[in-house]
């Protein structure tokens, strides 16, 4: 009777030890804390340990401040990330659809490089993730991967619902080399972020959000990307303060497209030929839509010599 008794509390513990197993390498997040002989208290592993770490990761505030690559910063990134799910894209276009650009972006940029297969994308100012998408052919018709940042929570929704094969993040792209909580206007296509949106002159009150922005490095950085082959800048007048934050030592870039319609195209345009041309790294190859007037160009687009 001892022996039975014995063998079953054996089973017992044997059992009890294999579902702790089990939870662990199922929940990783969660830590198992016993407190007594009777009771289990689970507890979350949260990525940020501390208010000052939050505070940073965040808000880019408080008197801790953490490098752009640091490991703290960049899985609170990867938290707010999200990846294709099961199904494949659901897309509203017909199938036989090849190009989404507004003004010929990706068929000029595949025929500059050369259709290339296998790349990755970058496109900030994502929009809904396919009208208009300049990054939705190289996914279908040449296989490639990437990121769709995109600040305004209804198109970010929309986004999620097209089912990309793309990481897709719901912020902006800083406009400084630490994180940030931004206010977001909320205007359509013309979304952006307040304090740089170019149609911040509006006589008619714009709806606002709050939004976070990151460095492109620390983004890159967080998915481990050295070389993007393709990158979208539509950020509606953030467009040169995104690109003063680049660390070009720890990131490559093929091509930008970037778009600059707006009042005072001429200034803009020249601000961003200076910034090129002071990086030693790139030529201007092209305005778009191509063959346009002069007042009707949108986009300018830069490649790596």
């Amino acid at each position: 009777m001892a022996t039975l008794k014995a063998a079953s509390a054996l089973s017992v513990c044997l059992n009890v030890f294999l579902l702790i197993t089990v939870l662990r390498q199922t929940f990783p997040y969660l830590e198992i804390v016993p407190r007594s002989s009777t009771i289990v208290r689970t507890e979350f592993k949260s990525v940020i340990r501390t208010a000052d770490e939050a505070l940073y990761v965040m808000y880019g505030e408080g008197n801790l401040t953490l490098a752009d690559d640091d490991p703290r910063l960049l899985d609170y990134i990867r938290s707010m990330m999200s990846r294709q799910g099961p199904g494949g894209r659901r897309l509203s276009a017909k199938s036989s659809k090849v190009h989404f650009s507004q003004v010929g972006g990706s068929e000029f940029v595949d025929g500059l490089l050369r259709q290339r297969r296998n790349g990755f994308f970058v496109e900030c100012g994502a929009f809904v993730g396919e009208h208009y998408s300049d990054t939705l052919f190289f996914e279908k018709e040449r296989n490639w991967s990437g990121i769709l940042i995109e600040g305004n929570p209804a198109y970010h929704r929309q986004i999620l619902t097209k089912n990309r094969r793309a990481l897709t993040l719901r912020g902006c792209l800083g406009s400084t080399r630490r994180p940030a909580f931004v206010k977001f206007q909320l205007a359509g296509m013309g979304s952006g972020i307040s304090t740089l949106n170019k149609h911040t002159r509006r006589k008619t009150p714009v709806p606002e959000t709050d939004v976070q922005c990151f460095p492109l490095n620390s983004i890159m950085a967080a998915i481990g990307v050295r070389h993007i082959d393709f990158m979208v800048l539509d950020v509606e007048g953030a467009e040169l303060a995104v690109l003063q934050t680049i660390d070009w030592t720890r990131l490559s870039i093929d091509v930008f497209n970037i778009e600059y319609s707006g009042d005072d195209r001429p200034g803009k345009l020249a601000k961003l030929r200076r910034f090129f041309n002071e990086t030693g790294r790139y030529i201007e190859v092209a305005r778009l839509p191509l063959r346009a007037a002069e007042n009707r160009f949108q986009d300018v687009v830069f490649m790596r010599a």
